[in-house]
């Protein structure tokens, strides 16, 4: 289990407090103004006689919060705005005030198997009617392998390809005029890199920035229950040409729903390794899976425009994307 984030942290309060059969209400942040900076996906839950878990503005508005969730009563959710000023937004750490839109619903209206899936840390993506007007949140929680059902809303499944944590709102035919409020949470990313020397130091280099751990084996010992224990939204890459360490990695990775496989290597480097798996009962569509040769192409050939190569390919695959010039690209960029 990942302690990833203050959402999958407060999942597991929050299904403490549901097992002890109290009322547990939820502050969620819609949209801001003013503000300069605010957390991602940033929710507050509460039951009362406890202090409240999770964080919204960086504790700017706590108290504030506090008073609304004691004050709230009855089954249905509602929207309120709070405004925090200056003072008290540069005493939490941001840069100034501003005003903030707040849905308060009751735990209740996210399934069971949803705060199970938060729990564990796994990625999920909360889907909410932001509808004053409804009588309850009526939230939705998709895993990765559900996005792409029929009835899902495309602009939900877009927010959480994504693959980063997000929160959304999106007015679309299937939304209604108050639109859905759609969060999607995934956990840090893991990088799992399988073999040493200048590319792996320039993948670990370029990973930091981008807030991903990154995990190292080399020997055919160590790398199957490592690659074995990668999930959504992680990644793996193989630099060695070791098919006794290449393989065990491959394989185990292949098993698990992680989301990015790359192995660099010649055509018959990758012919070779694909045969290996095939004789250890791997299907093609399994391997189809696997992007080898590792990257995008951009005429990359030293160490570190390998290392940009591979990273851009794996943010694209995550995202849902192919790669290629933005200045090709037709409708809106971002």
């Amino acid at each position: 289990m990942r302690d990833d984030g203050s959402m999958f942290e407060l999942a597991r309060m929050v299904v403490q407090w549901r097992t002890e059969s109290r009322p547990v209400w939820l502050a969620r942040l819609l949209d801001t103004e003013g503000f300069s900076s605010r957390d991602p996906a940033a929710t507050i839950a509460w039951t009362p006689g406890e202090r409240l878990v999770g964080s919204i503005l960086s504790g700017a508005a706590d108290q504030q919060l506090v008073e609304l969730l004691a004050h709230h009563a009855g089954p249905a959710h509602r929207v309120e705005s709070i405004s925090v000023a200056d003072r008290e937004a540069r005493a939490a750490g941001l840069s100034c005030g501003g005003r903030a839109r707040i849905l308060i619903h009751s735990a209740d209206d996210i399934p069971e198997a949803g705060w199970q899936r938060l729990a564990r840390g796994e990625a999920s993506c909360i889907v909410t009617s932001v509808a004053n007007s409804a009588t309850q949140a009526s939230a939705l929680v998709y895993a990765p392998g559900d996005i792409d059902a029929p009835d899902t809303d495309p602009e939900v499944a877009r927010v959480f390809r994504r693959g980063i944590t997000s929160t959304s709102i999106i007015r679309s035919s299937s939304a209604g005029a108050d639109g859905l409020l759609v969060t999607a949470l995934w956990p840090i990313p893991t990088l799992l890199i399988v073999g040493t020397g200048s590319i792996a130091d320039a993948l670990v280099a370029i990973a930091g920035p981008l807030g991903w751990r990154c995990s190292a084996a080399d020997s055919a010992e160590t790398v199957g229950p490592i690659a074995g224990g990668l999930q959504s939204g992680d990644g793996l890459v193989v630099l060695s040409h070791d098919l006794a360490v290449a393989g065990p990695a491959l394989k185990s990775a292949l098993s698990t729903t992680v989301s990015y496989l790359g192995a660099l290597g010649s055509r018959h480097t990758q012919s070779a390794r694909a045969e290996w798996l095939r004789r250890e009962g791997l299907t093609d569509e399994a391997l189809s899976r696997l992007h080898g040769p590792a990257g995008l192409d951009i005429g990359a050939q030293s160490p570190a425009e390998i290392a940009v190569a591979i990273i851009a390919e794996m943010c694209a695959v995550r995202t849902g994307h192919t790669g290629g010039f933005l200045s090709s690209r037709g409708g809106v960029i971002h």
